[in-house]
């Protein structure tokens, strides 16, 4: 199954759910968050998941790669924070900030949000489709090498 939440520059994006503070991002919390967006709920039930579920699995598939880690916890942190901010959904929040982050304008330090979006949606989406593929079941972790 490929999960077409969001299309920019041939990259599908989604984003997470109730977070803790700006200052303190999670990205389990963050993850949960963007994921319990009833926009949502159609794509995690045809995974047979939840979002607490898929985040929980996607934790432990990224647990221990910082570059993965750091970009993917900062999607769903962007996104959450912005749905947060707007009282938007998942969808339109995620189109928004992809927009923004190719405007020209000032060079932020360290990732941008559209940075984020090929590590995201190579994991996530590959995650996705093994979770639906397992009957909802979160695939083995693989033994690090």
């Amino acid at each position: 199954m490929k999960i077409a939440w969001l299309s920019a520059a041939a990259l599908v994006a989604i984003t997470a759910c109730n977070g803790p503070s700006e200052d303190t991002p999670s990205l389990k919390a963050d993850c949960e968050f963007v994921l319990s967006d009833p926009e949502l709920s159609g794509e995690l039930a045809e995974a047979a998941t939840t979002p607490e579920a898929a985040c929980a699995c996607l934790e432990a598939h990224i647990a221990g790669d910082a570059g993965k880690e750091e970009k993917i916890g900062l999607f769903f942190h962007q996104v959450a924070a912005a749905m947060k901010e707007t009282g938007t959904g998942a969808e339109d929040t995620a189109s928004r900030l992809v927009a923004q982050s190719m405007m020209p304008g000032e060079t932020p330090e360290g990732p941008r949000f559209a940075d984020t979006l090929p590590v995201f949606n190579n994991v996530f989406e590959r995650l996705m489709d093994e979770i639906e593929d397992g009957g909802g079941a979160c695939p083995a972790v693989p033994a690090p090498e």
